[in-house]
């Protein structure tokens, strides 16, 4: 486990009010993959696995520019987290058009200040792939285990 600095902790607690604001304004109330409505906590979650991947790899934010709210993913990468040690990377089935088979997905156990690179994964290996979707969650998405991810770096 790495330990992030005070300054990343208190940006993705910016960015998760931010997002959380964004959302509930458009009228995008989302949720968890257990159900669990959004929070202010969940979307910094979020956040402060991108700001930590960024930091660990060098690699910088992306901030998106075709929308106005303030996600960003790290270039090159989109990144997932997760609360649980054990947690899976998973891939909404409601946003699975959005990936190429060739995108690289990375998924940060986060445990702030604490966060783990746990392992990545190319969209095409579990997303789109009928046996990779989990329908038993509250919200339907594509699942890869731990076990299936490849160690970062490449």
């Amino acid at each position: 486990m790495l330990t992030a600095p005070e300054w990343l902790l208190e940006e993705a607690r910016r960015i998760g009010r931010a997002r959380y604001r964004e959302n509930r304004s458009s009228g995008r109330c989302h949720t968890n993959f257990r159900g669990d409505p959004a929070t202010p906590a969940l979307d910094a979650y979020g956040a402060f696995a991108e700001l930590c991947f960024s930091e660990f790899s060098g690699l910088p934010i992306r901030v998106k520019t075709e929308c106005p709210d303030p996600r960003s993913d790290v270039d090159g990468w989109e990144v997932k987290s997760t609360v649980r040690p054990l947690g899976r990377l998973l891939v909404p089935l409601r946003d699975a058009n959005r990936y190429s088979v060739e995108d690289r997905i990375v998924l940060i156990f986060v445990d702030p200040p604490r966060f783990k690179i746990v392992g990545w994964q190319r969209a095409g290996f579990f997303v789109g792939v009928p046996d990779k979707l989990d329908e038993t969650l509250p919200s339907p998405a594509y699942a890869c285990s731990q076990k299936e991810l490849l160690e970062y770096p490449e």
